[in-house]
């Protein structure tokens, strides 16, 4: 019997295309590198398995083309809990996606044994930040991404050496955080900025100017000339917009400001107009203006 006669060991299955070595160069990112032999998926994680696992960090993979749709960490089932979950989350229709095509997801733990739950978290935002949230359907990025995620050299000095700057104009300061940042023109830029945001558009028509802020840092300063309720076309790059957000969220039309106006701000953080644990998408500012 030759090799390619060989039949398949018991319990291995065939994915067709996920070949090795030279056939698999040049893969995508998110891509998994699966061997043409698998063992069967476990229904449930075994007790002594969970004990060895620890906390763990792990991706759901669309077995079709190999590429992973979700990241996330947990212990125990954690991995093996939202081929249950019912919600009309991006997550769980695509689980549907690719059962209707007769395949199961496929669980992969990228690193195991870890010794809590903060080093699980650090793991999760740092494969988040590589795959780019945007290729995935993760709600969010990964936690102490804002602070700690993946910048360049030139950005981390930048931002640890900016000098706070003092806001002197009623402003909105928007907290913009688009995976693909470096890869923005201006233009790009300017629709990070002005939607979809959900606020009141007769205070926020009150502020002299809009921030485009990015890691602390502020990028560039635009001047709204307009709010309107938000419309998700007209936003080149765009792949975080939704039908529902025209219900409820509002945009601006507006310009950059005078070049004085950058000179003053670009480049100088923001970072003191934020708490610590400030979640907030956007601050008025001064705090309470408009109100």
């Amino acid at each position: 019997m030759t090799p390619s006669e060989n039949p398949l060991p018991f319990g291995y299955s065939s994915l067709p295309g996920k070949g090795s070595g030279a056939d698999s160069a040049g893969m995508p990112m998110g891509s998994t590198n699966m061997p043409q032999l698998r063992l069967p998926q476990p229904n449930e994680v075994a007790p002594l398995v969970a004990e060895r696992l620890g906390y763990y960090v792990y991706m759901l993979v669309d077995p079709r083309d190999g590429l992973a749709f979700y990241v996330g960490k947990g212990i125990e089932g954690r991995c093996l809990e939202h081929f249950y979950e019912k919600s009309e989350s991006r997550k769980v229709a695509k689980i549907a996606e690719i059962r209707t095509a007769g395949q199961e997801p496929l669980v992969e733990i990228l690193r195991h044994g870890l010794t809590s739950d903060e080093e699980a978290f650090a793991v999760e935002a740092a494969v988040i930040d590589v795959l780019g949230l945007s290729h995935l359907t993760n709600e969010q990025s990964g936690h102490g991404t804002e602070s700690f995620g993946r910048a360049s050299l030139a950005e981390l000095h930048a931002r640890y050496q900016a000098e706070p700057a003092d806001i002197e104009d009623p402003a909105l300061l928007f907290r913009i955080n688009p995976d693909n940042f470096h890869s923005l023109d201006p233009e790009g830029l300017y629709h990070a900025t002005r939607g979809v945001w959900i606020l009141s558009p007769e205070r926020a028509s009150k502020v002299k100017y809009a921030f485009a802020i990015y890691r602390s840092i502020i990028r560039r300063v635009y001047v709204p000339k307009q709010w309107q309720r938000a419309k998700i076309v007209g936003y080149p790059g765009r792949t975080d917009l939704l039908p529902e957000h025209e219900n409820r969220n509002y945009e601006f039309i507006g310009e950059e400001a005078p070049q004085e106006v950058q000179e003053r701000y670009v480049g100088k953080s923001a970072a003191h107009c934020f708490g610590k644990y400030d979640a907030l998408p956007f601050k008025y500012w001064p705090v309470g203006f408009g109100e």
